[in-house]
C-alpha cells in the first residue's frame, strides 16, 4: 500500500512539474474569473520564469485599476511593476501556481504554505 500511494504521490509531483502554468488575463477592476477565455498558458518565450502577476494601482483620478497576466522573470533581477504617470501602487505580487493571480496577495501566500505544510504532515505521518 505504501508503495502505491508513493508512486501516486510521485506520478502527482511529476505532472506538475511538467505541466504549463495558467493564469488569469484580465486588465479590467471586474475579471470573470469563471469565462476560459480570461485563462492563458503561459509559455516560456523568452530569458526567465513564467509567473503570474496581479498589479492593483489607483490613476489620477483615484480610480482603482487591476491588471492580471503572465510575465517572465527574470531570476537575476527583482521584478518591479510599472506605474503609469501619476498613478499611485496599491498591490504587485507575482506568484507560480495555477490561476493563483485571482486572490489578493495575503491569500496567495497562505494557500501556498498551507498545503506545503499539509503535505509535509501527511508525508511525516505516513512515512513513520
Amino acid at each position: 500500500m505504501a508503495k502505491l500511494l508513493l508512486a501516486c504521490v510521485f506520478l502527482y509531483c511529476s505532472t506538475i512539474a511538467f505541466a504549463e502554468l495558467q493564469c488569469y488575463n484580465c486588465q479590467t477592476s471586474t475579471c470573470d474569473f469563471d469565462k476560459v477565455e480570461n485563462r492563458v498558458t503561459c509559455g516560456k518565450s523568452g530569458v526567465g520564469d513564467p509567473a503570474c502577476l496581479k498589479f492593483v494601482y489607483k490613476d489620477k483620478s483615484g480610480a482603482e485599476n487591476i491588471s492580471r497576466k503572465c510575465i517572465l522573470l527574470n531570476p537575476k533581477e527583482t521584478f518591479k511593476c510599472t506605474l503609469p504617470a501619476g498613478a499611485t501602487e496599491e498591490f504587485c505580487g507575482t506568484c507560480k501556481d495555477n490561476l493563483c493571480n485571482g486572490a489578493d496577495g495575503r491569500k496567495m501566500n497562505v494557500y501556498s504554505v498551507l498545503m506545503a505544510t499539509t503535505a509535509s504532515i501527511f508525508l511525516v505521518k505516513f512515512f513513520s
